[in-house]
């Protein structure tokens, strides 16, 4: 099982189920990650998001732009299983929904993030 998670913070607890787990801290790797996984026909089983990805000097970020690319390129589908939104955030939970919500493109969940499996280190 390969998983893909764009969190700034979480990681899975190092022995979950046998996974193999990679993880983008910024939209734009995720972004990178995901274009790789195109062009390399490489399958993630699974995709969790986040969407709050910390701050820079610009201001708060986001998982919009990742959002947005799958939004854009259906094709994605065909290299990713479920997609699990897990942010803290209900407004970004409801934003990330509802980018993903057509029909038949993307098999999203929404679960919490106490619920999700993933921790920030330390806590």
């Amino acid at each position: 099982m390969l998983i893909l998670v764009i969190d700034d913070l979480r990681s899975f607890d190092p022995n979950r189920e046998q996974a193999t787990v990679e993880y983008a801290r910024d939209a734009d790797s995720g972004i990178g990650k995901l274009r790789s996984a195109l062009a390399d026909d490489v399958f993630y089983d699974e995709l969790w998001l986040d969407f709050d990805l910390g701050e820079d000097d610009r201001g708060p970020l986001d998982v919009m732009p990742v959002v947005r690319e799958l939004e854009q390129e259906p094709e994605y589908a065909r290299v990713l299983g479920s997609v699990f939104i897990h942010t803290s955030s209900p407004v970004g939970a409801s934003r990330i929904a509802a980018a993903l919500g057509s029909p038949g493109v993307y098999e999203a969940y929404r679960v919490s993030a106490l619920e999700s499996g993933l921790r920030i280190p330390g806590f």
